[in-house]
């Protein structure tokens, strides 16, 4: 019997949707290295990407490469951070150029 464990070569790419801030300068740089493919999608006006708040005191920061996306109608924040939301965002404008060609047509599928 044959065990094959996954390196972080071999892991899948990692998407985030209107995620916060996670972590201090510190963490970031070392996760950025550590995962070379996440992506981070953020429909604009989503609150949620904003907090917690820039602070001197606690400067966190975001993981993975910025994906930006307009979902587009009404200016709400409960809405703009909806799943629904993020599936229009994509189906409107996902930058296919951001994207490496390998994971491009990966987008959720659409929500019923």
């Amino acid at each position: 019997t044959e065990i094959y464990t996954l390196s972080l070569h071999d892991a899948l790419p990692i998407f985030t949707f209107g995620g916060p801030r996670v972590g201090l300068s510190n963490f970031v740089a070392m996760f950025n290295v550590k995962i070379e493919s996440c992506f981070r999608v953020v429909n604009f006006l989503d609150i949620v990407p904003a907090v917690p708040l820039p602070s001197p005191l606690l400067p966190y920061a975001h993981v993975g490469t910025l994906i930006p996306v307009d979902s587009g109608g009404p200016i709400d924040p409960a809405a703009r951070h909806s799943l629904d939301a993020y599936d229009q965002g994509l189906k409107n404008d996902a930058p296919q150029s951001l994207m490496p060609a390998d994971i491009a047509g990966l987008a959720p599928p659409s929500l019923p």
